[in-house]
């Protein structure tokens, strides 16, 4: 099997997550598509708060060579909840650094433990580009189940059944 960069394949990622986003009807941004799931507004600002919080500083301390641990992330969304398009630019400028600290890397340093976590033992660059790829491809997925059901309504056991007014 051949294996893209581990920087392509999360600008690939990113791709897919902003293009999904953009297929948003303004109108739904900030709709939650059941009640306790995350509307496509909600999805971005958690994975924006965990770029920033969490995934941006572990990289900057291996760049120093220092070892961080796995730290809480704040809620979904802030006290203030930036405009949409804000948001937007803050996850953009906050994976641009993620990258340039990943394309900054010697590939000999990916396999360095720059952390312990309490379920997953000893954790490296490499394995974090992948965690951060999968995180967006995550948040990609559930815009995409949102955008279904808010535009098209839900299916199978989900779904509401027919009257005769909608046959």
């Amino acid at each position: 099997m051949t294996q893209i960069d581990p920087t392509e394949a999360i600008r690939m990622a990113d791709v897919l997550f902003e293009h999904t986003l953009a297929s948003f009807p303004q109108a739904l941004l900030h709709t939650q598509p059941r009640p306790g799931e995350w509307s496509a507004y909600e999805v971005l600002s958690h994975i924006e708060i965990v770029e920033r919080e969490r995934y941006l500083p572990q990289l900057a301390a291996a760049v120093r060579g220092e070892t961080l641990s796995m730290t809480p992330v704040p809620g979904v969304l802030p006290a203030s909840p930036p405009p949409f398009d804000e948001l937007l630019a803050n996850y953009r400028a906050t994976r641009a650094e993620e990258i340039a600290f990943l394309e900054g890397l010697p590939r000999d340093q990916w396999a360095t433990t720059i952390f312990n976590h309490w379920t997953y033992g000893e954790i490296d660059i490499h394995w974090l580009a992948r965690r951060m790829q999968q995180h967006t491809l995550d948040g990609t997925q559930q815009s995409m189940m949102a955008l279904g059901l808010l535009t098209m309504g839900a299916y199978g056991r989900d779904a509401t059944p027919p009257t005769s007014l909608d046959r």
